[in-house]
C-alpha cells in the first residue's frame, strides 16, 4: 500500500496517546477511494512520523508527515505497506457495530442477504472516539452432526463475521476475538426446524472505552 507524498489519510484509530503525537504510537489510516472506489486501510507508526506546520483548514486536527518508511504492527511484524504521505486525525462520522446475532443457513457458514442487513441495520455512526475498540465473536450451531463438526462450523461462521467487520468497518483484526461454542449452548430446542434455525448463529459483542 503506497500513497504519494501530500495524501491526506483519515486516523480511523489511535493506539497509545490519543491527545498528542509520540513516536510510540500506532495509527491506523484510511486511504482516499482509488479508481474503483475501494478504501485501503493499514497500520503505520509514530516514529515514521513528524509534525508539520498546520493548514488553514475547517478542522482543528493536527497534521503529521509521513516519512517513507515502512508501516509496521508491532504485533504483527514488518508490512510491505510504505507511506509517503501527510496524516491527519479529521472529526469526521465512524461506523462501529452494535450488539447483534445472526442466523446462519443449514451447514452453512457464508453470510446470508438477510443476515447482511442485519449487519447494517446494527451500524452505528458516532464522532465519539474510543480509546479502544473490542469485539467479540461467538459461533454456533445445531444438533444436527458431530460435536468435532459443529465447533469447526461455529468457528468458520464466526470468521466470516469477523471479516465483513474488518473489510466493511475497517475494524482491525486483533481487535476482534473469536469463540466457537459448537452445539453446546443452543437457545431453542434442537428438537424442530425453527428451533435449529435459531440456534445456527453468531452472537457479536461490541465494546470500548
Amino acid at each position: 500500500m503506497t500513497a504519494p507524498q501530500g495524501t491526506i489519510l483519515e486516523v480511523l484509530y489511535i493506539e497509545g496517546d490519543r491527545y498528542n503525537h509520540r513516536k510510540s504510537n500506532m495509527y491506523w489510516v484510511l486511504l482516499p477511494p482509488d479508481e474503483w472506489g475501494r478504501r485501503v486501510t493499514g497500520w503505520i507508526g509514530g516514529d515514521d512520523v513528524e509534525h508539520v506546520q498546520r493548514v488553514a483548514r475547517a478542522s482543528s486536527a493536527p497534521l503529521v508527515n509521513v516519512a517513507e518508511t515502512p508501516a509496521t504492527d508491532p504485533r504483527q511484524g514488518p508490512s510491505d505497506a510504505t507511506m509517503s504521505a501527510s496524516v491527519e486525525e479529521v472529526a469526521v462520522a465512524r461506523t462501529f457495530i452494535s450488539d447483534v446475532v445472526i442466523n446462519f443457513e443449514f451447514d452453512k457458514s457464508a453470510l446470508t442477504e438477510e443476515a447482511r442487513q442485519k449487519l447494517a441495520s446494527a451500524t452505528v455512526t458516532t464522532t465519539t472516539r474510543p480509546r479502544g475498540i473490542a469485539v467479540a465473536l461467538a459461533g454456533h450451531a445445531d444438533g444436527i452432526g458431530r460435536e468435532s463438526y459443529n465447533d469447526q462450523l461455529g468457528s468458520a461462521r464466526a470468521e466470516t463475521v469477523k471479516r465483513y467487520l474488518m473489510e466493511t468497518l475497517g475494524i482491525p483484526a486483533e481487535s476482534i476475538s473469536v469463540v466457537s461454542y459448537g452445539e453446546r449452548s443452543p437457545v431453542a430446542p434442537n428438537k424442530t426446524r425453527a428451533g435449529r434455525a435459531q440456534n445456527r448463529r453468531v452472537e457479536i459483542k461490541a465494546g470500548g472505552s
